[in-house]
């Protein structure tokens, strides 16, 4: 019985996106179904891996799950989409996302339950993701946040957690801008987190989607909590930067490249409109002035995504005249 007084047939239930790099989702089933039991109910959406042999392989290992599977990437937001929505029909209380390049601690899902009951399942919480499990870890993400660049930022990333935290005994979710998608446990009651759809908007491919989520929550006074004394180990993987992409990349994997440079100015112009954007971020047209530069003298294949953000913002400012509706149900 959750604390509002609805009543639920499940406990928790997991959702867990998987695109390729399926050694890693298989040390996380391994550590996860460790934790989950017969109250909790599993998700995984494969989301087009080229490795059938091993996917298969792996879902008759981990047969007491649900699995749907996907013939090409649809992206982050909408595999969880995918899963959210059979979660939600089996009627579980809590719901939580997770990355495929994870570690628990024992204990982890009733820690999580016992944090929203506290506050009264009113908040999105996340753990401490971490680089290696101990008392003192060295830090990966203690939330997110948006520098004077606007470029998404992991607080803490590479510290100690003694030289973040002077004290670690607390248990007090700490309010931040964004969580890493990483680890989101959120109630049922507050779904769906945006009016037009369950938790990420649907225009995100992959990348920023957790800080645009973040900022979209602070804007409708959902609070987003971390919980500095509950430890996720996270086996980072992910986009290199720009400086670090080649033409290969972009030919190989668009979506992803796309959506990590586009999914920065769609929120920029978003949340903030292209010349208040500016204003609140006054580091951000010297940083765009270096960037394209960089792009035109060394990246020029990168410049066809121009006449992409200028559609962005063209799409953005009829959002902002015509804002999204609550989709029923």
């Amino acid at each position: 019985m959750s604390p509002s007084g609805d009543s639920y047939t499940f406990r928790v239930g997991i959702s867990l996106v998987i695109h390729n790099r399926l050694q890693e989702v298989e040390k996380t089933l391994g550590t996860l179904e460790e934790e989950v039991s017969d109250l909790d109910r599993v998700c995984l959406v494969d989301n087009g891996s080229t490795n059938r042999e091993s996917l298969i392989q792996m879902k008759k290992r981990f047969h007491q799950f649900h699995w749907m599977e996907n013939m090409q990437n649809m992206g982050f937001g909408a595999g969880h989409h995918q899963a959210l929505n059979w979660l939600m029909d089996q009627n579980c209380q809590y719901l939580l996302l997770l990355n495929p390049d994870l570690s628990f601690p024992k204990g982890f899902l009733d820690s999580l339950i016992h944090e929203s009951r506290r506050q009264e399942d009113h908040w999105v919480l996340g753990p401490l993701l971490v680089h290696e499990a101990g008392d003192d870890p060295v830090i990966d993400s203690a939330g997110l946040e948006l520098d004077g660049c606007f470029r998404a930022r992991d607080c803490f990333q590479g510290k100690k957690k003694s030289e973040a935290f002077n004290d670690s005994a607390d248990v007090n979710p700490l309010k931040v801008q964004a969580l890493c998608g990483a680890v989101l446990f959120i109630p049922s009651r507050l779904m769906p987190l945006r009016p037009e759809a369950l938790v990420f908007s649907p225009e995100y491919f992959a990348y920023f989607e957790d800080l645009e989520l973040g900022l979209e929550l602070e804007r409708r006074r959902v609070p987003m909590g971390l919980l500095p004394h509950l430890h996720v180990v996270h086996r980072r993987g992910g986009l290199s930067r720009l400086q670090n992409l080649v033409e290969k990349d972009w030919q190989s994997r668009p979506n992803a490249v796309r959506g990590a440079i586009l999914n920065r100015y769609r929120t920029w112009f978003r949340h903030f409109g292209l010349l208040a954007g500016l204003f609140h971020y006054p580091k951000l047209l010297p940083y765009e002035w270096i960037r394209w530069t960089f792009i035109l003298l060394r990246k020029p294949w990168l410049l066809k995504l121009i006449p992409e953000i200028l559609h962005i913002l063209k799409e953005e400012r009829f959002r902002m005249r015509h804002p999204p509706i609550r989709i029923p149900g």
